[in-house]
């Protein structure tokens, strides 16, 4: 229903974004629903929805309704296309559904992650009227937490009404096939945009049809040899290259993991053999025990000592951390998580949900360059509605994922810089702000390091940035000056025109950032950071190793097609008005004054990174291709998302956020968007190099062929490895395969705490509470501190009722003023139950304002029988009223005083 306005306002790309016009669909709807809930104009309901949804269609109908027919015959023209995309996003959905319905379990003691947050989070904005939400683990207070990304996903369920145990296993898919598909049209434009047409594709009949028309009567040589040369057609087609390329991105960013599923078969082997486990500290174990561990598991002799959960698990670790003697790290390990980790382990978390919206930043950031190129340009309230999409996109950030926002309000800006400068302007022009942006950053980047010490971050950032602005100022003015001084005074242009694009892309950075914030600013009104400064990371770096086994494959082919591209660059050419190529003379002082910036800042910031060696010289290579004078805008894209990319690598080196676990989390929300950024630009990448390789020497194209399989084939190991794994690692394995994520609690004993226990009858207990019970009743229920491992909090996750206290360390975290309160509670709740005192519990009971009280089998495993005995006696005072009473389970309802 979006797709009208991405296709008038997104002119400039060949698909027009179709693929993520569901994102913005969905984006658009939830965010106008979220938005009248926040300002108490009207309820958040399925009425609210279905009313966000009316006025997406009269937008999306009155902006193309001037351009009808133009939609209809861009439809027509592109039909293969989009059902290509419809089949492909299928095909995601029902590939990634299966793995949902072979293990759909909302916990597991060990290995269940964030799902029960998650659950309690997303029940409790499902049963919310207004936002922000009451915190289901915290009764009394709202959600302080990225919360958006739940909004954005339960807005249909809200509208069909369709249960969070079933919904969430359908979520999950649907985040799949859209992050994939948006993966697919962000390369597939990059190199779309820059292929001629060729006509020799199309010449002649097609012999494949003919033959699959006189089938049976064909010989099976003669139509494999009709495959081939059908095949040889298609790639002589001009968007055969972009379609390669979209495929290599969505197969990159979702599918493949990282190249780290070898070593935790060698390391296994290398226990085989030694009986020892080992740490794996470094890139291999030794080469002797992996061989003689291959041979005893080839023999059958032993199993390989290699848990279930150790194939979805390692390569999310891939980092190591310093560890003592007894094999306890120091550091808590960063965290290296990538798409196929988060989609096969399965935590609705908010990074998985902003994956599909990152990607659409992107498309949309190629949009408003291209448009530029586009022979139609945006009138200007086509310009604005281009840039209010573009900010509803980056500005979901702020409440779905904070950690999103630098990375992608940086990228949108610097894409409205390239589409003022890919206006008609002098070639210098556009290279002296490509020099001038590449030294604000670098200046900027060195006071941030600088005044990490002694600064908050707020403070610290706005130094950095008008430093670096008016560094940027300052380089850009003196090479226009310098320019003026060499030409003639008869074709000097007047100076304030070379600022024309500058003020341009100030003026629209400005706008697109300020509705950013503007249009989520509720959220930001209730929200309280908790951690507002990054500080100077002091503990153990990444090795070379470690970087090349998470970014390999993808460094493999962006090398090449660097390597490609300068080639190109350096070869003479033979045409007389070819773009004249920058000097090397002028290239040298660039080159040095870059590097030795570069050489400034490592040393400022005294550490040593080993990421270092293949990091600068990617950076300064990018950078130096900018200059090619006849590198086409999509080209340039990608090598400034590539810088960005690297940056960031290079930026969790160096600072970590204050108030995180080590750099756990820092490395992990940072490393997300790096592999999303560096998926695309590798897919693009290996669309341009791809008919280069066919001309290569047959020595250098074997060797090249046999690594890249070689990579393809560890990367591919990951998902092999760790769907199996993950599918067959349940609670309990004789579990039905279903979609509802509850089913497995009707199969399940429990060991808690001495006691051991059937989960059925809590099972039916809450399907109860979800049937019958309205509103937001304050629960009381058993709270153990266990947390993850622990079945408590049960009632909340499940239903979304506020608890007196849920997972305490969560709270501690989100609500760090909060943090004495929560030991309070957590004391007082076992006084609650424990205290055989009618008074003591009733004042405690009226502090919280408790509605209701569960006594199931996790109570009776953590309190005595004397505390929970006095609900009964309650009753007979008329304190309580038993609402629910069931295979042992009792739900007391307070009564009024």
């Amino acid at each position: 229903m979006s797709f009208p306005v991405l296709f008038v306002s997104l002119h400039g790309l060949p698909d027009r974004a179709y693929p993520v016009s569901r994102v913005l669909g969905l984006l658009f709807v939830a965010w106008l629903a979220w938005l009248l809930a926040s300002i108490n104009l009207l309820d958040w309901s399925p009425f609210s929805v279905l009313l966000a949804l009316v006025v997406l269609a009269a937008l999306s109908a009155a902006v193309v309704w001037p351009r009808r027919f133009d939609l209809l015959a861009w439809l027509r023209s592109n039909r293969r296309y989009l059902i290509a995309v419809e089949v492909g996003m299928a095909v995601l959905f029902l590939a990634f559904l299966w793995v949902r319905w072979a293990n759909p379990d909302l916990w597991h003691p060990f290995f269940g992650g964030e799902k029960p947050m998650e659950m309690a989070y997303f029940n409790a904005i499902l049963r919310a009227d207004s936002f922000p939400p009451q915190n289901p683990w915290l009764a009394g207070y709202d959600i302080n937490y990225y919360y958006f990304g739940w909004v954005m996903m339960g807005a249909p369920l809200q509208l069909l009404r369709i249960p969070l145990t079933i919904g969430f296993n359908l979520i999950i898919p649907t985040l799949f096939a859209l992050t994939g598909i948006a993966a697919f049209s962000a390369a597939y434009n990059l190199v779309r945009t820059t292929q001629a047409a060729d006509s020799s594709a199309n010449d002649g009949p097609s012999r494949l049809r003919e033959l699959l028309a006189a089938w049976p009567r064909v010989a099976a040589a003669d139509l494999l040899s009709a495959l081939w040369d059908e095949l040889e057609r298609w790639q002589r087609r001009p968007q055969s290259l972009a379609v390669i390329a979209g495929i290599a991105a969505l197969l990159t960013a979702v599918v493949l993991g990282n190249l780290d599923q070898i070593r935790t078969l060698f390391y296994g082997f290398a226990e085989l053999a030694s009986g020892q486990p080992g740490w794996a500290l470094d890139a291999v174990p030794p080469l002797d025990q992996v061989t003689q561990g291959l041979a005893i598991a080839l023999s059958g002799e032993r199993a390989l000592p290699v848990g279930m959960n150790e194939w979805y698990w390692n390569a999310s670790r891939v980092i190591p951390t310093p560890v003592n003697a007894q094999g306890i790290p120091l550091e808590q390990p960063p965290i290296t998580e990538f798409p196929a980790f988060t989609f096969i382990y399965a935590d609705l978390h908010p990074h998985m949900i902003g994956m599909p919206l990152g990607l659409a930043v992107l498309i949309w950031c190629l949009g408003m360059v291209r448009n530029v190129l586009a022979e139609q340009r945006l009138s200007i309230p086509l310009l604005l509605l281009a840039i209010f999409i573009g900010a509803l996109l980056v500005g979901a950030f702020i409440p779905t994922n904070t950690w999103d926002i630098p990375t992608y309000l940086l990228l949108g800006g610097g894409a409205l810089f390239m589409a003022a400068f890919a206006q008609p302007v002098d070639c210098f022009v556009r290279r002296a702000m490509i020099l001038a942006v590449a030294v604000g950053i670098l200046i900027a980047a060195i006071v941030f390091i600088l005044g990490l010490a002694e600064l908050e971050t707020i403070d610290l950032v706005l130094r950095a940035g008008v430093v670096g602005s008016l560094s940027l100022l300052l380089v850009y003015e003196a090479q226009i000056r310098l320019h003026m001084l060499r030409q003639p005074a008869d074709e000097q242009r007047p100076w304030w025109r070379h600022y024309q694009p500058l003020l341009l892309s100030i003026g629209l950075t400005a706008l697109f950032a300020i509705l950013a914030v503007g249009l989520y600013l509720p959220y930001l009104l209730n929200y309280e950071a908790g951690y507002t400064s990054f500080v100077r990371w002091e503990g153990s770096v990444t090795p070379l190793w470690a970087y090349l086994d998470i970014h390999g494959l993808f460094f493999f082919i962006i090398l090449t097609w660097l390597a490609v591209e300068t080639v190109d660059w350096l070869r003479p050419s033979d045409q007389a008005d070819a773009p004249r190529k920058i000097s090397r003379a002028a290239l040298i002082p660039i080159l040095a004054g870059i590097a030795g910036a570069f050489v400034v800042l490592i040393n400022l910031a005294q550490v040593s990174l080993p990421i270092l060696v293949l990091a600068v010289p990617l950076i300064l290579w990018s950078l130096v291709l900018c200059f090619r004078p006849d590198l086409p805008i999509e080209k340039q894209i990608a090598l400034g998302g590539l810088m960005v990319a690297i940056a960031i690598t290079l930026l969790v080196e160096l600072i970590v956020l204050g108030g995180d676990i080590s750099r756990m989390n820092t490395v992990f929300k940072f490393y997300v968007q790096v592999w999303l950024i560096l998926a695309v630009v590798a897919g693009a990448a290996l669309g341009w190099i791809w008919r280069s390789v066919a001309r290569w020497p047959g020595v250098i194209r074997i060797l090249w062929s046999t690594a890249f399989a070689v990579l393809i084939f560890l990367a591919a190991l990951y998902p092999l490895m760790a769907v199996r794994a993950k599918v067959a690692d349940r609670y309990v394995a004789e579990a039905p395969r279903t979609l509802d994520g509850m089913t497995y609690m009707r199969h399940v004993i429990r060991q808690e705490n001495g006691a051991s226990f059937s989960l059925e009858p809590d099972y039916t207990a809450l399907r109860w509470l979800q049937d019958y019970v309205e509103g937001t009743p304050v629960v009381l229920e058993a709270h153990t501190q266990g947390m993850y491992r622990s079945w408590e909090g049960r009632v909340s996750i499940y239903t979304g009722l506020p608890s007196v206290l849920g997972w305490d360390w969560h709270m501690r975290q989100q609500r760090p003023p909060e943090s004495p309160e929560v030991s309070t509670r957590t004391l007082e709740i076992d006084t609650l139950y424990d205290t055989t005192s009618v008074d003591v519990a009733m004042s405690l009971l009226d502090h919280y304002n408790v509605d209701l009280i569960m006594v199931g089998e996790l109570e009776r495993a953590y309190y005595t029988p004397e505390g929970l005995a006095k609900f009964d006696e309650m009753v007979n005072l008329g304190y309580l009223s038993i609402l629910y009473d069931y295979q042992g389970t009792r739900i007391y309802q307070v009564m009024l005083q």
